[in-house]
């Protein structure tokens, strides 16, 4: 059985892309000798900021999810044997001759 965090991955390549948009225009600006406009560097330093918290947030939480995630898998694993187990013993005997 397999299980993914479904969140993760946008999460994670979104706040990669956001921040990645941000240094490169903020590099394009610099480059320009557009570094001036505070508007412009203070939308790019938000965005980049929003997309770090993002990547780092998901990264944060991604580790306490799977280990909450595999004790539910052990727990689901547990209770199909026990009920296996189970019908293992009270299945009815065939007879044979």
């Amino acid at each position: 059985m397999r299980t993914v965090k479904g969140d993760a991955i946008g999460m994670l390549v979104g706040g990669l892309a956001m921040a990645g948009f941000s240094i490169v225009s903020l590099t394009t600006a610099a480059a320009q000798g557009a570094l001036g406009d505070a508007g412009m560097l203070s939308g790019m330093g938000l965005l980049g900021l929003a997309g770090a918290s993002m990547f780092t947030w998901s990264a944060f939480t991604l580790p306490r999810w799977a280990r909450t995630r595999r004790r539910q898998m052990e727990d689901v694993a547990a209770r199909a044997a026990l009920t296996a187990g189970a019908e293992v013993r009270t299945a009815p005997r065939s007879i044979e001759s």
